[in-house]
């Protein structure tokens, strides 16, 4: 009897068991299981990025992938997490596009995109020279410049004209920099804060102030860089696309009343020439200082800020690659031109590009 009954205990404790495997998990069960994923995911890629000497390179992203691979579940995982590890694990995201026929047709791209920006420029009506006054060695010069640089952070912050997420950024500083620096402002995440090169400030014009603020603030850097999500596993193509993205904007921005005026266009239309020339360069390595120089000659750059802008980009010239093909994927998801789009179309075109920028733009499957 001790036998029949260990027996068919055994049995019947094996048919339980087998209930249980066969019983689906509940709505409840699959969602918290796909969260605990989900936290992982997030958990080891943030590790792996905060490492020392993580760069984004092609190892590295091999590495993770099979981390990811190994640990996670990853049929539970969010939608961009999936469009993640497909870049980690995608040769496009770390292919450079060397042949031939990819550089000429970019040249021919960029080309007829200085062409365009040129006619825009001669389009405009005679403008007083006066706007275009240097900052000069004044310290009272200076610091208005520097407040007008505050003042049109505040006119974007209130107006937004398009439409983004400024509730969540910490507050943003306007300084000058007095360490030599190839750049006559940028952006520095640590601090939150716009910095203006001492050495270059005399030679920027006042009506400059709008696209240090609009650049390097609001909606530029400021906005993209800590808004940034982490971890951040593609510095190199993020930082592409937020120039690029940026860039956009400023092309964008005639479509409001706001910025329609003559000198703030004129400005904006030299700085758009001058990343477009400079991207040139970068696709032509053998391009001289005085090739350089006649493609930006009717613009209100001093001479001295050009021929720094052209040493620049023999150190960043893989940057300013990814920054033009960026720039025309994105482009490339406006129907018609964008300044023609309603303003509901074209904040909500924004809105949908945005989360796709921490992503290698030749990966980014929202984008078919």
């Amino acid at each position: 009897m001790l036998f029949y009954w260990l027996g068919t205990g055994c049995n019947q404790l094996s048919l339980e068991r087998a209930e249980i495997k066969s019983t689906p998990p509940s709505p409840e069960q699959v969602s918290l299981r796909s969260k605990l994923e989900q936290l992982l995911f997030d958990d080891i890629s943030s590790r792996a990025a905060s490492e020392a000497g993580f760069v984004g390179a092609q190892a590295q992203h091999l590495a993770l992938s099979e981390a990811l691979a190994q640990s996670v579940d990853l049929t539970l995982i969010r939608p961009d997490q999936k469009m993640i590890f497909a870049a980690l694990t995608n040769p496009l995201t770390h292919r450079t596009q060397t042949d031939e026929g990819h550089q000429l047709a970019m040249i021919s791209k960029l080309s007829h995109r200085l062409e365009k920006l040129n006619r825009e420029r001669r389009s405009l009506n005679d403008i007083d020279p006066k706007i275009f006054a240097k900052v000069g060695e004044s310290p009272a010069n200076q610091q208005q410049f520097l407040n007008l640089v505050q003042q049109a952070i505040a006119i974007q912050a209130r107006t937004n004209p398009f439409q983004l997420d400024y509730a969540s950024l910490p507050s943003l500083l306007v300084k000058t920099f007095h360490l030599p620096s190839n750049s006559a402002f940028f952006y520095q995440a640590q601090d939150a804060s716009i910095r203006v090169a001492v050495d270059t400030l005399p030679r920027l014009t006042f009506a400059e102030a709008e696209i240090v603020a609009f650049m390097t603030g609001l909606p530029g850097q400021h906005f993209f860089k800590q808004l940034r999500p982490k971890p951040r596993l593609f510095p190199l193509h993020i930082e592409a696309n937020e120039t690029a993205m940026i860039l956009l904007l400023l092309e964008l921005a005639n479509a409001f009343e706001y910025y329609r005026v003559d000198y703030s266009q004129a400005v904006r239309l030299d700085y758009l020439r001058l990343h477009t020339v400079q991207q040139l360069k970068a696709y032509q390595p053998k391009m001289v200082l005085g090739e350089f120089l006649g493609l930006l000659r009717d613009t209100n750059f001093d001479p001295a800020r050009l021929t720094q802008a052209f040493d620049a980009v023999d150190e960043t010239a893989t940057l300013h690659r990814l920054t033009a093909e960026a720039f025309f994927s994105l482009e490339s998801q406006f129907d018609q031109s964008a300044q023609a789009l309603p303003k509901s179309v074209l904040r909500a075109t924004i809105a949908d590009i945005i989360p796709i920028l921490r992503l290698p733009l030749n990966t980014a499957t929202s984008f078919d």
